[in-house]
């Protein structure tokens, strides 16, 4: 074989090698309308200046409407958290960076954001890092790791990039509680039975016709108490069961000068941070506590009358250190006039 015979046997394998690079990539890509699924890559104009893509690893384990999404990029280093996808997975190497993760609203992903598609399996791999980083501390040294990984993790380089990962995280968090914020605005108030000016008119004139009344109440059950004796009050509700479906209603009356409730909920987490929360229709917060349970289902939550005219309000308890500003869980507190 002569050398033009070489030449032109090297561009035929070159050739080939590309066109098959390029049907690998069309199979990769996500079809359009395809609903986000594992492994699927995301751009976001939020991070965009950070030259980083972000891969959907998994749902959350309780919250099925958010997702996992872990910072990915083509820096060459890989550090003791870090996830290499494997070679021939996309068109440039790819480093999946586990410990800058956060939870998304799935209805949040932008529509064509969608930049590629790396596989269920490279998905999962790097759910099970992300676990392993929340449940062992960030500055753990997982199972496996080189001590390469140990030295890279010290490179002033590797730090750099680190911080500039920590940055866009951060831009992107931001970006979820702005979208957390409309959704909460739209579902509790310019959409909801308060919005429009006649409206609000309305529920004020009946809230001040029903504080009078529950004034008039107040004096009248004062007079009564006296003359009835204390264990013979029964309460109308003595639990709130904060469900897993939203809007659930709780409705209840005052008959004394307190009602005290038990927050049951099986999906609150025993020694997790959470912060409560109880707005009234207008919006505003009417009272806020922090607490942590110590055992299943073991919060005591006292209502004041004076604190609480009859109205709806909606009861939400945030987990402290989670990364989005969704409620964990929420309902609808009911007072009713006696």
């Amino acid at each position: 074989m002569n050398a033009d015979d070489r030449a032109q046997e090297q561009r035929r394998k070159l050739a080939a090698a590309t066109a098959a690079a390029a049907a690998a990539a069309e199979r990769a890509a996500p079809a359009p309308g395809e609903p986000p699924r594992p492994g699927d890559l995301y751009v976001f104009a939020a991070t965009a200046a950070h030259d980083v893509e972000w891969l959907l690893t998994a749902a959350h384990p309780r919250r099925s409407e958010r997702v996992r999404l872990v910072a990915a990029d083509a820096a060459p280093w890989v550090g003791s958290a870090d996830l290499e996808v494997p070679a021939g997975a996309t068109a440039t190497p790819l480093v999946l960076r586990c410990r800058h993760h956060l939870w998304w609203h799935r209805d949040d992903l932008p529509a064509g954001g969608r930049s590629g598609r790396l596989g269920a399996d490279v998905a999962a791999a790097a759910e099970a890092r992300c676990r392993a980083l929340d449940a062992e501390g960030d500055a753990a040294l997982l199972p496996g790791t080189s001590p390469l990984q140990q030295e890279t993790d010290e490179d002033p380089e590797y730090r750099d990039r680190e911080e500039e990962l920590t940055a866009a995280r951060a831009a992107l968090a931001a970006t979820a509680d702005e979208h957390g914020r409309r959704r909460e605005s739209e579902r509790f108030g310019r959409r909801g039975p308060w919005s429009s000016v006649a409206a609000l008119r309305t529920a004020a004139a009946v809230l001040l016709i029903a504080l009078v009344a529950t004034a008039w109440w107040a004096s009248t059950l004062a007079r009564r108490l006296d003359e009835r004796s204390a264990s013979s009050l029964q309460p109308i509700a003595d639990a709130i069961v904060l469900e897993k479906q939203r809007g659930s209603v709780e409705a209840f009356a005052f008959d004394g000068p307190r009602k005290v409730f038990r927050l049951v909920s099986n999906d609150l987490d025993v020694d997790t941070g959470y912060r409560l929360e109880i707005v009234d229709e207008a919006g505003r917060t009417v009272m806020t506590a922090a607490f942590r349970l110590a055992k299943p289902s073991d919060l005591s939550l006292t209502l004041e009358r004076t604190d609480f005219p009859p109205g709806r309000y909606l009861l939400r308890v945030f987990a402290v250190a989670s990364t989005t500003p969704e409620p964990v869980h929420e309902v609808t507190l009911e007072v009713k006039a006696p």
